[in-house]
């Protein structure tokens, strides 16, 4: 390695939780996710009584949490959550693969949905985009929550002006794309496409990419 190049900041380490009542699932969680450098997990807890209390008196920046849990399951804990630790960024890790509690965690303004039968790298990548961009939610999820927020064509909610080039960054953010890679595909500069992310995200009344989907599936506003 060349050492005569400046050195690079050291890279800042993210605080992980778990909160699942399964003790070999979550010690399995734990070295999965410790074996990147870049995580820490700081807790594990049981129950959604016991995270709470731990969040009150620490931070962290990644919560894995499970919807059944003893007591105060993982429904009741995200709507403690809002109030709490507004920055903290949660990932519901389940065996309910359900649309309805797919409709209901994301309601309740979860940044990730993974089920427990997915794979490792799937979880750590969601892991790394909800750190990156904010949330993260697979195409399947996407689909499983558009067929059960879905409204009849006469109740639907009214349209909205966006647009050529608004209408063309939205299909891309529904096609996943990154802000370069829109920038990309549409020969505009990345500073271009943030500023169609902010008109997008004020038009459609949200406040995140999630928001941004969620709504453009909803209303019909993409051909996915």
């Amino acid at each position: 390695m060349n050492n005569t190049g400046p050195k690079k900041p050291a890279q800042s380490i993210c605080r992980v939780v778990i909160a699942d009542d399964h003790t070999l699932l979550a010690d399995g969680l734990q070295k999965l996710v410790e074996s990147r450098k870049e995580y820490s997990v700081t807790g594990k807890f049981a129950s959604g009584t016991a995270l709470l209390h731990y969040l009150d008196r620490q931070s962290a920046d990644i919560l894995l949490l499970d919807i059944s849990m003893p007591g105060m399951d993982g429904r009741e804990v995200m709507t403690h959550l809002r109030s709490k630790q507004p920055g903290l960024k949660v990932i519901t890790l389940t065996m309910h693969q359900d649309g309805e509690y797919i409709k209901q965690m994301i309601d309740l303004g979860v940044h990730g949905y993974v089920l427990k039968m997915d794979s490792e790298s799937k979880l750590l990548h969601t892991m790394h985009k909800v750190l990156t961009e904010g949330s993260y939610f697979s195409e399947d999820i996407m689909r499983q929550y558009f067929l059960r927020s879905r409204k009849p064509r006469s109740s639907s909610v009214q349209s909205v002006s966006l647009t050529r080039r608004e209408l063309e960054v939205l299909e891309l953010i529904v096609d996943e794309c990154t802000n370069e890679q829109i920038a990309s595909r549409l020969f505009i500069s990345i500073n271009t496409v943030i500023t169609h992310r902010r008109n997008l995200s004020k038009k459609l009344g949200v406040q995140n990419t999630a928001g941004l989907v969620k709504k453009a599936l909803s209303m019909g506003l993409t051909s996915a």
